[in-house]
């Protein structure tokens, strides 16, 4: 059993890594081979939306390859990463963004257990980091069985809240469980998307829908109180299922098969913006 923790945190010994490392050293003890890997000491190159790697390996030459390898070899993944106004770090973006190098290799990832570690100064400010991170396990496929959102300031602060670390810990066992073949859902707070933890869902009619995953869910009104009734099996109900994966994939390539029919008359059309040139920079502000 080997269990993968990536870190999007900057800083060495914070909150985020002390957490990832609990879980970690639990998963260790009890016989998995655990790994890490701090994805800002890595050199990370913004996604040219070139489709390239589509057909073949990416061309940017950096450490995403190398990562989502990584992520590959191992048999579960322990995702860990602070809040950054609302959301995540810009260099989890950046990889996630990198994801559709991952699509012809789909069978790799598929239904491989995943934790999520989110932390975050005060309650209520850690915003859309929650789902945000579960979509970069998501959309590489796995199944997210655990999620902790943990809340301190300080680097290592944490560690003054006994319960939370041995969340932490029981996250690692809860891993191991999975991986011997225990099916597991992460605990949801009430009408929160089931899948990646998503409060921000839309109404519409009768039913409420996470943007997100595509999961709807009935919303039933009794004594005042609104609640909302999620499938049983919400991974099936969703836009996670390997059917929709495939089909997203299918209907990528396509959509570059017809942008190369349409691109010499598309080029003519762009022609008059590309003389137009209104950009500004720091060099040119100096001149």
């Amino acid at each position: 059993m080997r269990v993968l923790g990536i870190i999007t945190s900057y800083r060495r010994l914070g909150n985020t890594e002390i957490l990832v490392k609990e879980a970690l050293l639990e998963a260790q003890k009890l016989g998995a081979e655990v790994h890490a890997i701090r994805l800002p000491k890595l050199t990370v190159k913004v996604c040219k939306a070139c489709y390239h790697c589509f057909y073949e390996e990416c061309k940017l030459g950096d450490d995403v390859d190398w990562v989502f390898e990584e992520i590959a070899k191992s048999d579960a993944v322990v995702l860990g990463t602070p809040t950054y106004i609302l959301s995540v770090p810009g260099i989890l973006k950046m990889v996630m963004d990198r994801v559709l190098s991952l699509f012809p290799k789909a069978e790799r990832f598929r239904r491989k257990p995943a934790a999520l570690i989110v932390t975050a100064g005060l309650r209520g400010w850690e915003g859309f980091a929650v789902p945000m991170a579960s979509l970069f396990l998501l959309i590489q496929g796995f199944r997210i069985i655990d999620r902790l959102v943990a809340y301190a300031t300080g680097p290592g602060e944490i560690l003054m809240d006994e319960e939370v670390i041995g969340r932490a810990r029981e996250m690692g066992a809860k891993i191991i469980r999975a991986l011997k073949g225990e099916k597991i859902l992460p605990k949801t707070e009430e009408n929160e998307c089931p899948i990646c933890g998503s409060r921000a869902l839309e109404i519409r009619g009768d039913v409420a829908r996470c943007p997100i995953c595509d999961l709807t869910g009935k919303i039933e009104i009794s004594n005042g109180r609104i609640r909302i009734k999620f499938p049983e099996d919400p991974y099936e109900h969703s836009k996670w299922t390997e059917e929709e994966w495939r089909e997203h994939f299918e209907w990528l390539k396509w959509t570059v098969q017809e942008y190369f029919r349409k691109r010499s008359q598309i080029e003519q059309l762009r022609a008059k913006y590309a003389s137009f040139d209104p950009f500004i920079s720091p060099t040119k502000s100096r001149e």
